[in-house]
């Protein structure tokens, strides 16, 4: 959980720093879409900080984006799965984390800067929304009767940003 979304949402409800490992993670392991979710979201984070090989995607970046849509497509075309809070959390590792090469090949940092990756901003501006997978997202939401429906400790949060 280190490279997805490490410092997205500074306290959950009970004062722990993120969510994600005490709470999403979990989940996860019984909702293969979402464990796709986070190994696609996973391997573009690492993508967008350590670089791009040949200008493409990373093995990881597709093997993992292409499992993560094959199980959400099974859990859309079925009505008890489609609206469930790990789905929705699946279909935003989607949506939050397309994989853009940067325009220069080596970026510019500094290297003394406390602010350098204050909230991982360095990689959030490597990273796109996909657009497909967000307006399949904000249905998902609107399916479920909206952000004030989930469950899930710190999504409705997340969405919000």
């Amino acid at each position: 959980m280190k490279f997805l979304w490490p410092r997205l949402r500074p306290f959950a409800s009970d004062g722990l720093a993120n969510p994600a490992p005490t709470r999403w993670l979990p989940q996860a392991m019984a909702h293969p879409a979402l464990f796709y979710g986070f190994m696609y979201g996973a391997s573009a984070h690492i993508q967008a900080t350590q670089g791009f090989p040949d200008g493409g995607d990373s093995p990881d970046v597709l093997i993992s984006r292409a499992e993560a849509i094959t199980q959400l497509n099974k859990d859309i075309r079925d009505p008890k799965r489609a609206s469930l809070d790990e789905t929705i959390l699946a279909v935003l590792c989607m949506a939050a984390n397309g994989v853009t090469p940067p325009k220069r090949k080596t970026a510019i940092v500094p290297t003394q800067s406390g602010l350098r990756t204050l909230q991982s901003l360095d990689t959030y501006a490597t990273l796109s929304t996909v657009p497909v997978h967000a307006k399949g997202l904000a249905a998902l939401v609107d399916l479920r009767g909206g952000l004030e429906n989930l469950k899930l400790d710190g999504l409705a949060e997340t969405l919000s940003l």
